[in-house]
């Protein structure tokens, strides 16, 4: 009874990590940080992890999007290993409401290491894109969007770190800060791989989550297996 009891906890902790299914791709005002995250399964959201939790209102700079890109590196080392399967499932970023700034916003999530640059980031693959439509009307908020389908990849030596890019079809402006604060991510220029104002961060939120490795799915089959043979006992 107590092996059975095991190994039933032991498939509960590998089977937490896989991803749920997506909600709708649109943008919506009110995000909250930390447990209340509408990024988490929890809250009806598509991660199980938050890989950052910035998104607030604050800070000084506020940038116009329209067609440029504009990207934060985010270091998922202590998060994946090379060999995991990664899930993007959702992200957050204080907007800057106007009446006429209706638009589709298309996030390009990229490998961030082995590049060239300062940040090492530039010349690399983009592993997936997600889009996101966008209603004016909301007011001057942290916006959040569970991306339809989740970009996944596979962890190798350029993805231990991912950029997020993103666009917009509207103007939409942004906020950022000048310095690191609560968490919030570098910005970076994808083009040449520099930071971008040495010290520039951005006050997002990526949620997401990650399948085991190989080794990791042994362990849940011998789970399964384990639990059989308790019940033949």
């Amino acid at each position: 009874m107590k092996s059975q009891l095991f190994y039933s906890v032991a498939c509960l902790a590998v089977a937490t990590v896989v991803a749920a299914p997506a909600k709708g791709a649109t943008l919506s005002a009110g995000y909250v940080m930390g447990s209340g995250s509408q990024l988490l399964t929890a809250n009806g959201g598509s991660g199980t992890t938050l890989f950052a939790d910035a998104a607030t209102l604050g800070g000084s700079d506020v940038n116009g999007t329209g067609a440029s890109f504009f990207s934060v590196l985010l270091d998922g080392s202590s998060f994946w290993n090379v060999g995991e399967a990664v899930s993007i499932t959702g992200f957050a970023l204080p907007l800057v409401d106007a009446a006429t700034d209706d638009g589709t916003f298309t996030f390009d999530i990229r490998q961030g290491a082995g590049g060239s640059g300062a940040s090492g980031t530039a010349g690399l693959a983009s592993l997936g894109t997600a889009e996101a439509t966008y209603t004016s009307g909301g007011g001057t908020s942290a916006y959040y969007v569970n991306f339809d389908t989740p970009v996944t990849f596979v962890a190798d030596s350029n993805s231990t770190s991912i950029v997020i890019n993103w666009t917009s079809t509207a103007t939409m402006r942004f906020k950022k800060r000048t310095e690191p604060t609560g968490g919030a991510l570098p910005q970076v220029n994808y083009a040449n791989g520099n930071f971008v104002g040495g010290d520039d961060t951005v006050s997002v939120s990526v949620a997401g989550s990650v399948v085991p490795e190989p080794a990791s799915m042994a362990l849940a089959l011998c789970c399964l297996l384990g639990m059989a043979a308790g019940r033949r006992r």
